[in-house]
Parts: structure tokens; sequence; C-alpha cells
């Protein structure tokens, strides 16, 4: 559901109103007639008890609120996107990220620039169901920051969100395609841009189910759903692209317990909390344990150093212990990792029926 284009201005009438609330009470001045007083006189106060300084104090005091507010939304802006090795590489993202519909194609992500520079790590995410941004708030941003603060200037790190719609319809589908797609096609152009780039892959709910789809695309060597059989990108290119896959991170996967194609269990982190009913039970809704992984972000950082080698964290990581991640196999006993945690089952809300 799109929010309303109303919630700004609510939110700056009622701040306005909550700092000045005489905005909604009547005064005590006694009314002039208009002709009694000019309009020098209305500006400079004198016949209207200062009422000229007072509303241009009041509009001082307005601009700055809606100042202050625009600035709070770019800021929310700049942390739900990353596009490093869009910055980087020089690569175009075209898809149109707003229709689960459309077809992955060779220019969908675009050709490495001519000058590309290639970081030490390349984390590309996934968001999940429902975030704006390409990277979303509940997982990747607190994620990204531990990674930052752990890295500390030891080498270069960048983040790319993957854009694609994070429909509810994807969701049930087993996660996008198109996003899916695009995933595969960012790791493949980077990989073999950067050969020495280490590359993390990591999600968040649906954003897990595309990364687990976009490492299947590339193990298979076939084409990529939707595009008529005309695109097949990972021919003799998925051992290249697994050697290069340092750990795999993922927050509330719905596939929880299962495989990450072309990569080792011990490279992959699987966080799910014991009462999210979307990793830990397979089901469709959303309570607020699948909200909180915010607070794993230093595990998940810890463990993407552990495995990379990289930063000041690396031994850090493995002096507490996260040298051996413990590997919890979920009920079905399938391979993959799985971090239980603890979860508060508190209130919750449905996706609908989900179809796997």
């Amino acid at each position: 559901m799109r929010p309303s284009n109303r919630v700004p201005w609510l939110i700056i009438s009622s701040a306005l109103l909550s700092v000045f609330p005489s905005l909604a009470q009547p005064t005590d001045l006694v009314p002039v007639r208009n002709e009694e007083r000019g309009l020098f006189d209305l500006i400079g106060g004198s016949a209207s008890g200062n009422l000229g300084a007072t509303a241009a104090e009041l509009i001082g005091d307005a601009t700055s609120l809606i100042t202050t507010f625009v600035a709070a939304v770019q800021e929310l802006h700049n942390a739900t996107n990353e596009n490093d090795l869009v910055d980087l590489l020089g690569v175009d993202l075209n898809g149109d990220a707003e229709d689960d519909q459309a077809t992955v194609t060779n220019s969908t992500v675009g050709a490495i620039g001519a000058n590309a520079t290639c970081p030490g790590m390349a984390v590309l995410f996934a968001r999940g169901t429902g975030e704006i941004g390409n990277v979303g708030l509940f997982a990747g941003p607190p994620f990204f920051t531990a990674l930052r603060n752990y890295i500390n200037g030891t080498s270069t790190l960048a983040i790319q969100g993957i854009p694609y719609p994070a429909s509810i319809p994807g969701f049930l589908a087993g996660g996008s395609a198109f996003g899916s797609g695009v995933m595969a096609l960012m790791v493949n152009k980077t990989t073999a841009a950067c050969p020495n780039t280490k590359i993390v892959l990591s999600g968040y709910s649906q954003g897990a189910q595309v990364v687990h789809n976009a490492m299947q695309y590339i193990n298979n060597g076939t084409t990529l759903p939707g595009t008529n059989g005309t695109l097949t990108p990972f021919a003799n290119r998925a051992a290249a692209i697994n050697s290069r896959v340092m750990s795999v991170v993922l927050f509330g996967d719905p596939k929880n317990g299962t495989a990450i194609s072309g990569t080792q269990d011990a490279r992959v982190l699987s966080l799910c909390n014991a009462q999210d009913n979307i990793c830990a039970k397979g089901g469709d809704i959303i309570t607020l344990d699948h909200l909180t992984y915010s607070q794993n972000a230093t595990q998940a950082a810890m463990f993407v150093m552990q495995k990379s080698g990289l930063g000041v964290a690396s031994q850090d990581a493995m002096n507490q212990g996260m040298g051996n991640v413990p590997i919890v196999q979920s009920t079905a006993k399938v391979n993959g990792a799985m971090q239980i945690g603890t979860g508060a089952g508190l209130p919750s809300f449905g996706l609908g029926k989900k179809r796997m």
C-alpha cells in the first residue's frame, strides 16, 4: 500500500500546533478596523500588538521546521539506498523496480565502466517485502554500520542494494524472479570485473529468498526465468563465482534450513528468531520477532569478517567464539545453517496464504 501524500503535511501540521499551540487558539487581541491601521503599522506591529514580529517569527520557525523535516526525509532516503557498486563499477541498473513481471535482459545490469574501481569486499543485499529504498530499514542498515565499523579502513567496502519490487506476490511465489535475476547478473558481472573482490550475499525476508534463487540460477547454468530463452550469462561461470562468495548472511529467511546452491554450509549464517513465524515456522504471519534482526547486526558482521579474513574484527570474531558458528539443522533436516535466537512472540499481521 502506498502511503498517503497527505502524511508529511499532517506531520508538519501536528508539529506546528505542538510547538505553537496559540495557532489553534483564539487570541485576546482587540480587533481593529482595517481602515484605522495602515499597512506599515500592521507590518511593524504598532497597531497589532507586535503582530508583524510574531508573524515573522512564526514563519521563520515554520520554515526551520519544514527544513528539518525535509532533511530527515533525505537522511532516511540515504539510509535506505546503497549504490556503491553502481558508482565504483560504472554499472547501470536499468530494470523497472516497480514491476515484478518485468523481463530481465542483458541491459538490466549494464556493462562495467572503463574506469571501474574494484573494492576489497562487495556486499549485495536484497531487502524484505514492502521495505523502502533498495536496502530497507529493518536488517540492512544496522548490518552495514557494523561491517563498516569492523572493517575500519583496513579494506574498501562496497554495499549495493538490489532494486526489485519486494511485493507480497513475490514473497508468496517464493521470491521475486526479477529481483533474483538482477542479483544473479550483478554477482556475475562483479566477479568477472573484479576477480579478487570478496563477495558477500545477504538478504532479509523475501530478500533471503532472492539470494537462494540467484545462486540457484548461477549454478544451474541455464537461462534466467522470463527471458524467453535468450539470456544464458552463467555458462562456465559457476565455479569462479562460488569461489568468490566468502559468506552468505540471511535474516528471517522463509527458506531457512535450505542449502544455498554452490555454497558451503560453513559460509552461511541464517539468523532466525525461534518465534518468527516466517522463518522458524514456515508461515506467512509477520510478528515483531521478524522485525528485530537489527539486534543481530554485530553477530552477522563478525561472521563476515571472520570468513573473509578482512578488517580488525577478523581476529576479534575468533576471540569471541565466532570461529565456528554453530550450525543448527532445521526441523526438516535439510542442509544449511540456522542460528536460532530468542523470540518475544508479540503481535502479528498476515501476508496471506503462502504458496511455495
